[in-house]
């Protein structure tokens, strides 16, 4: 309803990213079995995609700005990985795939530095973040070892975090556009 005043093809890429969420909330669960675990992960995998897609379409090219933040993320998914890697076995390409779809995410948000507005800017990033930490944790949860209050966390993560991912994309507005 507050997105009127956004492309139609903005309000369709949140739209569509928010639906790979719902897809992948339903399939996640369901704990007990495999596909459900799959079909969730690839369901989170498309929302990732979709949402560095949008956040691209305001970023910046210069990739040397986020250079340094992308050296402590980078530091922090190696241990994560370190972390979760003797018990991913067979789903090391997939969990990879997956994590390098998150730093992506992260990128093109770190990227709308100075191209959209400084609220935007940080609603976004923030969200961002916290979507990461949310799903670092069940990553944890389900591959190293459990996490205390894993559910209230992971939720409250996650929830807050597409709260202001969707904020601060309504609220955007950009000096420049690049498509």
């Amino acid at each position: 309803m507050n997105s009127s005043q956004r492309q139609k093809k903005e309000r369709e890429t949140i739209i569509i990213a928010l639906f790979f969420l719902l897809i992948g909330d339903m399939f996640l669960l369901e704990e007990s079995r495999f596909y459900h675990f799959s079909l969730g992960f690839i369901a989170f995998l498309l929302a990732n995609i979709t949402y560095s897609y949008l956040l691209y379409r305001s970023a910046h090219n210069e990739v040397k700005k986020s250079i340094p933040f992308l050296i402590i993320v980078v530091i922090y998914f190696l241990v994560v990985y370190y972390l979760i890697y003797d018990k991913i076995q067979g789903n090391f390409i997939p969990v990879t795939v997956y994590l390098f779809a998150v730093l992506n995410m992260m990128q093109s948000a770190c990227l709308r530095h100075k191209v959209v507005n400084n609220k935007s800017f940080y609603l976004v990033f923030t969200g961002a973040l916290l979507f990461m930490i949310s799903q670092n944790i069940f990553a944890i949860n389900m591959f190293y070892k459990p996490v205390p209050y894993k559910d209230i966390l992971i939720i409250l993560f996650y929830g807050l975090s597409q709260l202001l991912i969707v904020q601060g994309i309504l609220v955007e507005q950009k000096k420049f556009r690049r498509f």
